[in-house]
């Protein structure tokens, strides 16, 4: 890659990290540990209410039962709630270690 297109590179990651500080930065007050506990705590909750759909499902199936479509509806319904919980905490995880929202001490 020509020297040119890395300086230019080089440039739009601190343009965009700039962007992402200046328009998200003063949404938030500086984060502690004490407002990141209830997001943890909530996407704990979504995966145990997707593994408890998947057991409870298992348990019909061992017993002999066929999986509905409104079963398995239940199940996607589930995951569906877990994958964005785990998509928005990934988003956070992003925006404190590339300092787009401050950390204050707890």
């Amino acid at each position: 890659m020509p020297i040119e297109n890395k300086r230019l590179l080089v440039l739009i990651e601190k343009l965009m990290r700039e962007i992402n500080r200046e328009t998200i930065n003063p949404l938030f007050p500086e984060l502690v540990l004490a407002d990141i506990d209830p997001i943890i705590k909530m996407v704990a909750t979504t995966r145990a209410r997707y593994l408890k759909e998947l057991f409870k499902l298992s348990m019909l199936s061992r017993n002999g039962q066929k999986v509905t479509f409104e079963m398995a509806k239940d199940l996607h319904q589930s995951r569906l709630v877990y994958e964005e919980m785990i998509e928005a905490s990934k988003a956070l995880d992003i925006a404190i270690e590339r300092g787009y929202i401050d950390i204050g001490q707890q």
